[in-house]
């Protein structure tokens, strides 16, 4: 049996479906809405977002953060004026914020700084929960926070030097898991410890 390699089949099914779409009632397609200063966001330049469990949309501004929930928006006091950089959200739930003074976790409606803050600026660019604890990469290198103690990590030198993005990858064992895990590359040899 020969076979139809002129394109007919691929064009009918791709008419059939622009025709499908064409004819949806706008209401059936996904809304979208513009969000801005009159609606109460702190500031315009919005390096973060994150949604919560509970259905809130956090998003982090360079004058403070807020939560967007059920077409309403509305300022986070807890966090103040912070100068948001970074938003995760950790497996129980609570809320990491990663700022140019340090990092936050808010559970509810209050946050609680568990590393650096306005006495012992630390900037940080972003926040990974992962199962062995919270890493932070901030300007002065990679952090692992468990409870409320933050702990230095030796990274490679670029993190302390740039380093800006944090990633959870499944590789490695032991030292050389922790190094993947926190998303900040390989170990490199020479520096594996078993």
């Amino acid at each position: 049996m020969a076979r139809d390699r002129s394109g007919r089949g691929v064009r009918y099914a791709c008419a059939l479906t622009l025709l499908a779409a064409s004819s949806l009632p706008v209401s059936a397609q996904l809304p979208f809405e513009v969000i801005g200063l009159g609606e109460g966001l702190p500031q315009s330049q919005l390096p973060a977002m994150a949604q919560a469990r509970d259905g809130f949309l956090w998003i982090g501004t360079v004058a403070g953060v807020a939560r967007w929930r059920d077409r309403g928006l509305a300022p986070f006091p807890a966090a103040g004026t912070a100068r948001c950089r970074a938003i995760a959200r950790d497996a129980n739930g609570r809320i990491w914020l990663g700022t140019e003074e340090g990092v936050l976790r808010c559970a509810d409606d209050s946050c609680v700084s568990v590393l650096g803050g306005p006495q012992r600026p630390v900037t940080t660019f972003d926040v990974l929960p992962t199962a062995r604890g919270t890493h932070a990469a901030t300007d002065g290198g990679l952090y692992r926070i468990e409870g409320s103690a933050a702990a230095f990590e030796e990274g490679p030198p670029a993190l302390g030097d740039g380093g800006r993005a944090l990633a959870e990858t499944p590789e490695g064992s032991g030292s050389a898991r922790r190094r993947a895990a926190s998303g900040y590359g390989p170990a490199r040899s020479g520096n594996r410890s078993r």
